[in-house]
């Protein structure tokens, strides 16, 4: 049986917080890991995602390119939203470019991208 999902959108939010940090989220790069994949961000548009089981970088992965505009999650009661606007972890990210969608594995946390990767992102 086939499902189909029809779900809003909610764009993501400056004021994240990562790692712990209580206040405004600033970063412009960040680096979402998730069970599957780390996916390095700036201004909330994934610029290149690696696979952590292989510990490479993956070309031409169809998150690249998308914006993060939330995330999916289990409510926990009945009143609650299925989309977060910031992501938590056990969330699925959702990355989008007009009608094209693409989720992740379940979020595990936030982080600073290491300064290698900023550095040859900011390059291009």
């Amino acid at each position: 049986m086939r499902h189909e999902w029809c779900v809003a959108i909610a764009y993501m939010s400056p004021r994240a917080t990562t790692e712990g940090f209580p206040g405004i989220e600033r970063r412009r790069n960040k680096l979402f890991v998730t069970r599957n994949s780390e996916n390095f961000t700036h201004d909330s548009v994934c610029l290149r995602v690696r696979d952590r089981r292989r510990h490479e970088w993956i070309d031409g992965h169809l998150a690249v390119g998308h914006r993060l505009t939330g995330a999916l999650h289990v409510p926990r009661s009945a009143g609650e939203s299925a989309v977060h606007v910031v992501p938590e972890p056990g969330d699925t990210l959702i990355f989008e470019s007009g009608p094209h969608k693409v989720l992740t594995s379940a979020l595990e946390r936030v982080s600073r991208p290491p300064p290698d990767v900023i550095a040859r992102d900011s390059m291009r």
